[in-house]
């Protein structure tokens, strides 16, 4: 399933919380929640991403977004994490699962912190 572009450039989008999608069928991420300018926050612990390949861009230009919890999100599969926090000057703290987020050595992560600004990823049990 190809969720890229699902919330882009949506400009007053403020909050996100999603529901369930257990599936397992979400493969694409790309530019998913790219230039919602005005999201300050997001609940996603209902997304299952164990079999995502590309999350390219998919937080993209969220200019408000200060921290996200991305403890359950499952990317040992995923392939292309380019441009994934590009362009997001108030993110600081990104977390994520120990178990979880995996990345491979062979993965694309060109420029995935670029113009963001992310002090710290912290991995939690």
């Amino acid at each position: 399933e190809d969720a890229s572009f699902m919330f882009n450039s949506n400009p007053n989008l403020e909050k996100i919380i999603l529901p369930v999608m257990t599936s397992g069928s979400l493969t694409t991420m790309d530019n998913m929640f790219s230039y919602c300018n005005k999201l300050e926050y997001m609940d996603l612990t209902n997304i299952n991403t164990k079999n995502v390949t590309r999350a390219r861009m998919c937080f993209h230009r969220c200019l408000n977004l200060k921290a996200i919890d991305l403890t359950s999100f499952d990317m040992s599969k995923n392939t292309t994490f380019e441009y994934m926090f590009d362009t997001t000057p108030v993110l600081q703290n990104i977390y994520v699962s120990t178990n979880k987020w995996v990345v491979n050595p062979s993965a694309n992560t060109n420029e995935m912190f670029d113009n963001s600004g992310v002090t710290e990823v912290n991995y939690v049990k």
